[in-house]
């Protein structure tokens, strides 16, 4: 795992929780989760 690919995910959800209110900014954040999940892998 690299370490900045965690900074970038965490930095991902602290903007999912600010902008929750948003679909389509909320849709965007689900894919980037997704995505970063595959790299943790």
């Amino acid at each position: 795992m690299l370490w900045y690919n965690k900074v970038i995910y965490k930095f991902i959800l602290m903007l999912y929780q600010k902008k929750a209110e948003d679909f389509r900014f909320h849709h965007f954040s689900l894919k980037c989760k997704y995505f970063f999940s595959y790299q943790f892998e």
